[in-house]
């Protein structure tokens, strides 16, 4: 009996320690189980955050903004940028090609400084004051001045920021899985072994799911800082296409100006042409009464020279009859020599009215090329005028679609 208490107890106590140690291995991989879901929970939280920074356009944990001075040297008069003072001196939009954009000034930079004197702030004064204020300060800065700008920039957040703690945590659990969970003199039995590797596997599996959730909530960050990066590209080409937009419609307003200007020259020179037509008329109807003039003296000259004739005429009857007496000769003779002289009367008047209407005729025919020139020079100013007109008409046209 005593032999057989001393073998049933070793056995006894034997028994005993195996049922702890088979406990214990329960309630550790309960434990392990536990842990193992407030990973998973953690991870699927992570990715919910993540996954609502998205939809929000900002991912706190991979985007960070801050702000960068700009120091930009004007030379040229005109800035080329516009300024919304109503919100604190924010670029509203640059001029195409201007010195802004040269400068590689752009939208949304702030004003705070001009030629070294900072602007006071704009929350802390009325809009009124502070937009009197930076006027004030432009209208007074001469050229060249160096205007000082902030500009908003995205940095990047340190790698690892918050994002590895509960992978960490994971991995420090797992490494707390033991060996072996008893003395050197103890033995586990098969059964315990099998549930120790069961628990092993389960944490590994969990460790595998904790780390594609991990890799899923970078995919998803990436994915946030391209739709950010996308947003803000598509805000600029907005803003770029509001500005274009402003700049066509100041260059069809001008076109329009330009039009109403060509259609005002086009109109002064029609009434030049009409003008140079009525000249033209009134040389016309002068030349026809100096041609009507000149006829009838033509005519008057005519009856001179037959009168004339038919006086020769009868000197020469007159002498052929020799029984006319001297008296009737010297009559005749006195006549012929009054005639003579009317003659040369006619003859220097027809010659002073030759000579006139000559004249007359040269300056008709001079005043009717320089009407014919101006009327020619008149049509090709109205034909360009009207090109012009057209042309501007198209590219005001094309500017306005």
């Amino acid at each position: 009996p005593t032999q057989g208490g001393e073998g049933g107890g070793p056995k006894g106590d034997g028994g005993g320690g195996g049922l702890k140690l088979k406990g214990w291995f329960k309630s550790t991989a309960a434990s392990l189980e536990g842990h193992v879901s407030q990973i998973r929970e953690g991870a699927a939280l992570a990715a919910q955050e993540l996954a609502d920074g998205v939809q929000k356009g900002i991912v706190a944990s991979k985007v960070h903004f801050s702000e960068e001075r700009l120091d930009v040297i004007f030379i040229e008069r005109a800035l080329g940028l516009e300024l919304d003072l109503a919100k604190g001196a924010v670029v509203r939009g640059l001029k195409p090609g201007g010195q802004g954009e040269r400068l590689q000034v752009q939208p949304q930079d702030r004003l705070v400084a001009i030629c070294g004197t900072e602007l006071p702030v704009f929350e802390d004064m009325l809009p009124t004051v502070f937009i009197e204020e930076v006027q004030g300060r432009m209208k007074s800065m001469g050229r060249p001045c160096t205007l000082t700008f902030v500009r908003l920039v995205e940095v990047a957040a340190p790698e690892g920021e918050g994002g590895d703690q509960f992978f960490d945590g994971l991995k420090k659990l797992h490494k707390k899985i033991p060996g072996g969970f008893v003395g050197e003199r103890d033995v586990p039995s098969a059964e315990l072994l099998a549930e120790l590797e069961a628990a092993r596997d389960l944490a590994r599996r969990f460790e595998l799911e904790a780390q594609e959730a991990r890799e899923e909530a970078k995919l998803q960050a990436d994915d946030a800082i391209a739709a950010v990066e996308e947003a803000a590209q598509l805000r600029a080409d907005l803003a770029e296409w509001q500005l274009s937009k402003v700049w066509n419609a100041q260059e069809a307003q001008r076109s329009v100006v330009e039009t109403e200007a060509a259609r005002t020259v086009v109109a002064e020179a029609r009434e030049r042409v009409a003008d140079s037509d009525i000249e033209v008329e009134r040389l016309r109807e002068e030349r026809n009464l100096l041609d009507e003039r000149m006829a009838a003296q033509t005519r008057a000259a005519e009856a001179q020279a037959a009168e004339v004739e038919r006086l020769r005429s009868c000197l020469s009857s007159a002498e052929a009859s020799a029984g006319e007496t001297q008296q009737l000769r010297q009559g005749l003779e006195s006549r012929l020599e009054l005639a003579q002289r009317k003659i040369g009367e006619v003859e220097a008047r027809q010659a002073e009215r030759a000579t006139s209407e000559v004249a007359a005729l040269a300056a008709a025919e001079e005043l009717r090329l320089s009407a014919g020139q101006q009327r020619d020079a008149a049509s090709e100013e109205l034909q360009a005028a009207e090109a012009r007109e057209a042309s501007e008409h198209r590219r005001g046209g094309g500017l306005v679609a």
